[in-house]
């Protein structure tokens, strides 16, 4: 998921995500019951700061990623505001890892942070080949991610 959070400080339960231009998804929707699926699933949050927990000085699950994290649900997110053309990379890349190799939550986790390092052109040729299409495009025009602060946010939380 890529996209913004709105939060009500007044009003407990409010907290939800604008996915596209009027439609919102509430956070007790994105982690309801297990739907049946054996095993784990995982929530990716490309947003902002939602890796943000303890580990960096804050309050224990103080971000939304490690808070939603329990036995059932795994949780990937940022640690910063990341970049949006990395972090649609990032995802997209997870998306393919996750079906083409059927690896795990975690082993596909370390296997897209060590792609989303390749060079970037190279990257984005995979990626159109795969998935191609608007997002694709906007990843061509993107310069580089070889800057730490794009490629190195991502965190994971089970």
């Amino acid at each position: 998921m890529i996209e913004h959070g709105v939060f009500d400080h007044w009003e407990l339960g409010t907290s939800k995500f604008l996915i596209n231009s009027h439609e919102f998804v509430s956070i007790d929707n994105l982690v309801g019951p297990n739907l049946g699926n054996d095993g784990r699933r995982l929530l990716s949050l490309n947003i902002c700061d939602g890796g943000v927990s303890d580990g960096l000085g804050g309050i224990q699950k103080l971000g939304l990623a490690p808070s939603l994290a329990c036995p059932s649900l795994a949780t990937v997110s940022h640690l910063w505001p990341d970049e949006p053309h990395v972090a649609s990379a990032f995802c997209l890349i997870m998306c393919s890892e996750l079906v083409s190799t059927r690896e795990g939550h975690f082993k596909t986790f370390l296997e897209t942070l060590k792609r989303i390092r390749e060079p970037w052109s190279q990257l984005v040729e995979i990626l159109r080949e795969q998935f191609g299409g608007e997002i694709v495009e906007r990843l061509e025009k993107f310069n580089t991610a070889d800057d730490i602060f794009n490629w190195a946010s991502p965190v994971y939380f089970q």
